[in-house]
């Protein structure tokens, strides 16, 4: 789960390296290297917002030191 693999995925694949059939006794499980998380620092996230009017969706990603400005943004947006 920490590398986001659903449990119920990572059972089914256990179901299957089980099994006794020849097609899949012939494969081999090839390790894989998963690249740690980046965390991110409180002070480098940012405000994360999505603004539909009608068909047009509009995504942004602020700096959280920028939220006033951000406010003025999306009052002059939306009117």
């Amino acid at each position: 789960m920490a590398h986001g693999i659903n449990a119920n995925i990572l059972r089914g694949w256990r179901k299957l390296a089980r099994r006794t059939e020849p097609a899949f006794a012939q494969q081999e499980f090839i390790p894989v290297a998963v690249a740690p998380a980046v965390q991110v620092h409180s002070d480098e996230r940012g405000i994360e917002l999505e603004l539909r009017r009608g068909t047009v969706t509009i995504k942004l990603l602020w700096p959280m030191n920028a939220t006033a400005e951000l406010a003025a943004f999306t009052r002059g947006l939306l009117r």
